[in-house]
């Protein structure tokens, strides 16, 4: 990203409220470490990535405090985050700013209550007795139920769909085509082997800085809520199942399913593709690695990996052990051979 104007590193420090060491350098560019090169600010949260920027000639960089390097840098305790801090600065999210009004081609009901300085977009679509708080920007195609609370400075993307009865915090992010309250998926089988579906009169309530990515699902409760608390970030195509309890600042990648009421603590990170039977318990600060399948309760701050889960170091022990199985292998036939031999011999 290329910065209007080159500034000295010294500006940029006392934007960050931080001082500098090294050269004043001259930075033209905010880059990631791997396109970093003469001219550039980058950041590293370790000394892998600080080693990538000082090779690809990166003539500043914002790295952790007990980080040591020759490059002119800026120290600081999350390096990541101060470098967010200069690409909005620089770059201010703005481009949604001059969208204003309601489209003519907007369906809206005549008892939905729409607040100060809204936005909907063409052909979006709003039932009966919502409301809409104030600052919201909702683009075209969005079909809000009815029965719908939507707080302040929510941003609703085109094709997304909230259902009825469901409940949106302040500052809320859905994207495009995500669902918030369809059917949960719940069926009983009767003594014919007909399966009856369970009515789902329940609600989902998503609270405030929450941000749901494309396609994701977030279905309702049968009775009561499914809940998404405070802070929680959900990327693509994350299905989370009727009448989930998601405690706040979680953070689940791609693919992540959570199957029916279960239980997830605070600050949970679930990396891509993973899997939770329903009726389970997350316990706070847990860490589910990529691909895991969890079926058994985990414990607070635990970090697992794998199908069957165990804990990651064992995993990562037994992963060694499973690339030289075919050497092991080998082993177990030879002396297997050489104690026949000597069986042979004594008989």
């Amino acid at each position: 990203m290329k910065l209007s104007i080159p500034l000295k590193l010294s500006e940029i420090s006392k934007i960050l409220n931080k001082n500098f060491s090294g050269n004043d350098v001259e930075i033209k560019f905010l880059t990631g470490v791997e396109e970093a090169s003469p001219g550039s600010l980058t950041f590293a949260k370790s000394n892998k990535f600080l080693k990538i920027a000082e090779k690809n000639g990166a003539s500043a960089i914002i790295v952790e405090e007990n980080m040591e390097t020759t490059i002119p840098h800026i120290k600081s305790k999350n390096p990541q985050l101060d470098f967010i801090k200069l690409i909005k600065y620089f770059y201010p999210e703005n481009h949604f700013k001059d969208l204003k009004g309601i489209s003519k081609t907007a369906k809206i009901s005549k008892n939905a209550i729409i607040g100060k300085n809204v936005y909907i977009g063409d052909y979006t679509i709003i039932m009966g007795n919502t409301q809409i708080g104030d600052n919201c920007k909702i683009f075209p195609h969005v079909v809000i139920y009815p029965n719908v609370k939507i707080g302040n400075n929510c941003v609703i993307h085109s094709f997304s769909t909230i259902r009825e009865n469901s409940e949106i915090g302040n500052n809320v992010v859905i994207h495009n085509g995500s669902v918030i309250g369809g059917d949960g998926f719940g069926f009983v089988k009767d003594e014919n082997g007909r399966y009856h579906k369970i009515p789902h009169v329940g609600k989902v309530i998503v609270k405030d800085n929450v941000e749901i990515q494309s396609n994701s699902c977030i279905d309702r409760a049968p009775y009561g809520a499914t809940i998404i608390e405070e802070g929680c970030k959900i990327d693509n195509l994350v299905q989370i199942a009727h009448g989930c309890k998601i405690g706040k600042n979680c953070v689940f990648s791609s693919q992540t399913g959570i199957a029916g009421s279960t239980i997830v603590g605070e600050n949970v990170i679930c990396a891509g593709q993973v899997g939770i039977a329903d009726h389970l318990k997350i316990g706070d600060n847990a860490v589910l690695f990529a691909k895991t399948g969890a079926a058994l309760k985990v414990k607070p701050g635990e970090v697992i990996c794998g199908y069957p889960p165990l804990k990651v170091e064992t995993f990562r022990r037994n992963y060694v052990i499973l690339k030289r199985l075919p050497e092991i292998f080998s082993e177990f036939k030879e002396i297997k051979k050489k104690l026949k031999e000597i069986e042979e011999k004594n008989e």
